[in-house]
């Protein structure tokens, strides 16, 4: 499945968030539209255009250093985020590939 991510709600996101993981989660949110009943993902990341994985890896990079991370920089983001396919518009999000587990 396939569809667009806001960019306003993606900046919204750092702007409020506290810590990395509910940023992360956050965006998990954005991209499956039924996460709240999803228990766990078995395997699989969602894909997003090259051009909006670059731009979240640096608000990745800005909020670490605003929230004085001590941390691999950009490491939550390489680990755990979304991985860059350049098939995709750049804030196109492709789930297809992620396995999950529902409630």
């Amino acid at each position: 499945m396939k569809q667009i991510l806001d960019k306003d709600q993606v900046n919204a996101l750092f702007s409020s968030c506290t810590n990395q993981d509910d940023v992360l989660v956050g965006l998990y949110r954005l991209a499956i539209p039924n996460w709240d009943e999803v228990k766990y993902v078995v395997e699989g990341k969602p894909h997003i255009g090259k051009e909006g994985w670059q731009v979240i890896y640096d608000l990745f990079l800005k909020f670490e250093e605003a929230h004085s991370e001590d941390v691999f920089p950009g490491h939550f983001w390489l680990y755990l985020g979304f991985s860059a396919d350049r098939d995709l518009k750049a804030w196109e999000v492709d789930i297809t590939e992620v396995e999950l587990v529902f409630k």
